[in-house]
This record gives structure tokens, sequence and C-alpha cells, in this order.
């Protein structure tokens, strides 16, 4: 086998780098490794030009394929985050800021119940604690839904004298809002990630969807209404974006 070296093609105006190696093969092979570089192999002989011109003439779907495992990673390094802020310690669940009782019940089938204010994990094994993380993560959007939905109520006695319409409460993955609120339908959904933020935040994101009753866009009436219900909304969002841009 030869040494690798690097070389890399131009296309448009991005440039595609390879890592290039001449051995006993029969034609000119491409493939990408798992970290997402370009990896090229041509028989002995072979001019340069040509496995160049293998490489531009594939680089189009070369540049897709290495988006998409670079987003495959940002969402496994993403779940591994996550996954770190759901811990669970010995009668206590932590969650972000949230720390919940946690009862640990011995059956044969496994499930996740919450009954006042507790997490109830039933399991084969008691003591099995990784697996008590895996339900968990499994049902963290109804955790995360019983866990807004009172600081929602909390939120809305700022409200209430208003005449604001109570919501239904819903959490899921958004990929680009923090949350919603569907006035027709009195559905309020937030983001499920924001239960590993702090509480504050999550605070700020339901009273920035209650002002939208208020005012439908983001003027300086909305603004206003926002200072009313929380004067230090700002901080609050600095915090929100500072946060998310170290775990997200």
């Amino acid at each position: 086998m030869g040494k690798e070296t690097e070389r890399s093609v131009r296309y448009g105006n991005q440039r595609i780098v390879y890592q290039f190696e001449r051995k006993a093969v029969k034609n000119i092979n491409a493939h990408l490794r798992s970290d997402g570089s370009l990896y090229v192999s041509a028989p002995y002989g072979v001019p340069l030009k040509y496995v160049d011109e293998m490489v531009l003439s594939n680089a189009a779907d070369i540049l897709d394929k290495q988006n998409q495992l670079r987003v495959r990673m940002q969402r496994r390094e993403n779940n591994q985050i996550t996954a770190s802020l759901v811990r669970v310690v010995g009668n206590k669940v932590y969650i972000g800021e949230f720390v919940l009782p946690l009862r640990v019940i011995a059956s044969r089938r496994t499930a996740v119940a919450l009954h006042e204010g507790a997490v109830i994990i039933m399991q084969p094994d008691i003591a099995d604690v990784n697996l008590q993380k895996e339900l968990l993560l499994k049902n963290l959007k109804d955790i995360a839904q019983y866990l807004f939905s009172a600081l929602v109520e909390k939120v809305y006695q700022k409200l209430r004298v208003y005449h604001v319409p109570y919501p239904e409460v819903k959490a899921r993955d958004m990929k680009t809002r923090w949350g919603s609120w569907h006035m027709l339908k009195y559905t309020m959904t937030l983001n499920l990630k924001l239960i590993y933020f702090p509480v504050k935040i999550i605070e700020y994101i339901i009273t920035h969807e209650f002002c939208h009753y208020f005012e439908g866009s983001h003027d300086e009436r909305f603004y206003a209404w926002m200072t009313r219900f929380m004067p230090d909304w700002q901080e609050r969002r600095q915090l929100l974006e500072m946060l998310n841009e170290k775990m997200f």
C-alpha cells in the first residue's frame, strides 16, 4: 500500500478535501469515513487528474452525504448531552432544574407514570438504574407536559384578571421555535428541549406566548406587555440564547 496524502478539488465556491492513497485495486474508489472525511484510493499508474475528475463528477453526492453525516453526528452529540441532564439518584429524578420523587415498583412489564408529583417506574429489576434512565428518556414528553402545565398555571395567575383563555399544554420536539399558542384551539405547545433549561427560561417562553393574546406581532406594544408581566424578560432571553448555544 502507498502512503496517504491530502488532495483537494474546487467545486463551485467549495473546496472538497480528500485523503488519497495508491494501492493494488482495479478501479478508483471513494468512501466517507466515520468522521465525515473523504478517502479515495486508485490503482498505481492512474494519473491524478483522473482521480480529481472522479471526485468532481461525484461532488454533489459527496457534499450531500457529508452534510447528512454531520447532522447525524450533531444529533448524536445532542442526545448524549440531553441524556446527561437526566439523572436518577436514590429515590429522586433530576431533569435540568426539576427534582421529582421516584418510586420503583417490581413488575414483569415496564411502564412510567406520574402520580401526585412523583415519578412511578415499573420494571422487573428495581435496582437497574440504567433501565430507569432509559424509561425516563422514552417517556420524557409526558413528564415535560406535566411539569410545563404546572408552570403555565403559575404564570397564568398574572394574566387571569385580563380574562386570557387558559390553554391545554403540550410538549413536543420543535426544530425552529421554543413555543406556540393556538388561541382558537386553546393549545400552548412548548419545545421539549425546554425541560433541560432553568425554570426562569421556561416561564419566559410561556409569558412570551401568553402575550400574543394581546399583540400578534413582535412590536413595541408586544414588548410593553412582556415588560408588564416580566420586567426582566430581556435578561432571561439573553440567558436562553447563551445556554442554547452551549447545550445544543
